[in-house]
């Protein structure tokens, strides 16, 4: 596999790791009654396409400096990268009435995994441009992390979710 195809197919991962992210706090977001909480997950989904969205961007970049030979990339691939981020097995708990702060306590894991995986596809890359991408990527799921805790302590201690700050 040449740098082309590698830095593709770890786009196209990122891609669908975040479309799963999305699905992930939306289905959360539907077991919350507490509209702070559903405020919050919905914040972190709408992160999450947004991330989907500027790595489609930086794919069909990739793919279109290539021209027109490379078109085939842009269908799908498995991803194994999914199961490990989102232990794809243990999800049936989250969704069946887990108390919140587990199931946050788990999407703190969760992206622990994904900024592992960026950090990891950042490390690997030649290009520049890419490996910015994939750093801003890590970034900003650190920042998930940081507001994750922060409703973990909260709910725990007083009861409450907390707004994020934009």
């Amino acid at each position: 596999m040449d740098d082309l195809d590698r830095n593709l197919k770890v786009i196209r991962e990122a891609i669908e790791i975040e479309r799963y992210g999305y699905d992930f706090y939306d289905a959360l977001r539907g077991q919350v009654k507490d509209p702070t909480g559903q405020v919050v997950l919905a914040f972190l989904a709408g992160l999450e396409v947004d991330h989907m969205m500027s790595l489609e961007k930086e794919y069909m970049k990739v793919l279109k400096s290539f021209g027109n030979s490379r078109v085939g990339h842009a269908d799908s691939i498995h991803l194994a990268a999914k199961e490990k981020i989102f232990l794809v097995d243990k999800l049936p708990e989250m969704y069946s009435g887990t108390d919140m702060t587990t199931a946050l306590e788990f999407a703190v894991q969760v992206e622990m995994r994904s900024v592992k995986f960026y950090t990891d596809a950042m490390n690997s890359m030649d290009d520049q441009e890419l490996k910015e991408t994939f750093r801003r990527l890590a970034d900003f799921e650190m920042d998930h992390v940081k507001l994750l805790k922060l409703n973990i302590m909260n709910l725990k201690e007083r009861g409450i979710w907390t707004m994020p700050e934009v």
